[in-house]
């Protein structure tokens, strides 16, 4: 004898109706790239620095390697033991790949040599459960002292030269950002010229440096200009400059370590060089520009070739001083008029102006002047490795 379908049982219905619901919302989360799947070769590194008197702490994320991973419409998490924060670097790009690195301060209090349990971890909404999130790096990592003051006040830009990317070393020329800002402001560089990367990226005073040269190529030098934008470092009349370099016996005159300004004008450019007919020892010189003039040339003081120096050019709005392994070789009264910089920073080099013929690392940028206190703090760092 037929049933009467009408009379099938409510249960029935009630799970066909939630068997369809699940397949039909499954299929959606699907299509709107809701899961995420950590990819398994992915190589990753954390590094911690406490920073502002122990109260918050500087994360910088490198991606070494491997697998990309892909989170697009989620959100990065980090986790310092136990304690979640958003990590926005990466959020506009919605992927982790190799070479690049993401730099945030959170007010997590920390100190110098303190072990904190790290993981990373993709997260988002879900319908059913609310609020998720993957974990796909776990790790225990020791806190560093920063490569800066213990309070990064007025620190614009950072770069250590160690964002190196072999898979596109040898594209001609590089589809990306050559060295990352790690003070957390965005002030990426990118390459001019072309060299070989392979031996462009070398040993520096602390990791990895940058070495740069005049080729028949060209010149080969870094600057704030990327994704078809110039990004604009302008720091006003109150400055500190800094590096480390080492001369390597290229011979010439005005070959750049850090330039400032716009090549067309001369209203405002701070431009920081040597100079030298011989290979032995070449010739310390700065130029500061404003409407109103210039001061600066050669300062006689001479760096020796295949040595280390910490170069230091500062500005109060008032004197201009230059400092070499922290100590005072030179200074000028800065000339009437407002310093101010409307186009590209570029390092090792510039348009017009040869390159530095050796190797620069450790640059940084601040909007005011650092005390000479603070540059013999920053000079001692490494201070064991001058004369090498």
């Amino acid at each position: 004898m037929l049933r009467d379908p009408r009379s099938v049982s409510p249960i029935v219905g009630i799970v066909l109706m939630t068997l369809i619901t699940v397949i039909l919302a499954t299929a959606i989360f699907k299509i709107s790239n809701v899961y995420f799947q950590p990819a398994p070769n992915a190589i990753l590194d954390v590094e911690l620095y406490t920073v502002d008197n122990a109260n918050a702490t500087k994360i910088v994320v490198r991606d070494l390697g491997g697998d990309p991973i892909y989170f697009k419409n989620k959100r990065l998490f980090v986790y310092l033991n136990g304690h979640r924060f958003n990590f926005h670097p990466f959020t506009e790009s919605g992927q982790l790949m190799a070479g690049d690195v993401g730099v945030m301060v959170v007010p997590f209090p920390s100190k110098v040599g303190q072990t904190v349990d790290v993981k990373l971890a993709i997260g988002g909404m879900s319908l059913f459960s609310g609020e998720w999130a993957t974990v796909f790096y776990s790790k225990k990592v020791t806190v560093q002292k920063s490569r800066v003051l213990s309070v990064e006040n007025g620190l614009l830009a950072e770069w250590h030269f160690e964002g190196f990317n072999s898979s596109y070393v040898n594209s001609n020329p590089p589809n990306k950002r050559e060295v990352y800002d790690l003070s957390g402001n965005g002030n990426d560089l990118d390459i001019a010229g072309w060299n070989d990367l392979n031996t462009a990226w070398t040993e520096g005073i602390n990791g990895m440096a940058y070495r740069f040269w005049s080729t028949s190529l060209g010149l080969l030098y870094l600057f704030s200009y990327y994704d078809d934008v110039v990004h604009v470092i302008d720091p006003g009349n109150s400055f500190t400059y800094e590096a480390w370099i080492r001369w390597e016996g290229e011979t010439g005159w005005g070959k750049t370590i850090i330039y400032v300004g716009n090549n067309s004008t001369y209203d405002y450019k701070m431009w920081l060089f040597v100079g030298s007919s011989t290979s032995d020892s070449a010739n310390l010189g700065y130029y500061v520009y404003t409407k109103s003039g210039r001061v600066g040339g050669y300062t006689g003081y001479m760096i020796k070739n295949g040595s280390w120096y910490y170069v230091v050019l500062t500005s109060d709005g008032s004197k201009i001083k230059l400092y070499v392994n922290g100590n005072l070789v030179n200074s000028s009264s800065l000339p009437a008029g407002t310093v101010k910089s409307d186009y590209v920073t570029a390092i090792g080099g510039a348009p017009g102006y040869p390159s530095f013929g050796g190797i620069i690392d450790e640059v940084y940028i601040w909007n005011r002047a650092l005390t000479p206190q603070e540059i013999k703090e920053r000079f001692e760092m490494y201070a064991d490795k001058v004369g090498h």
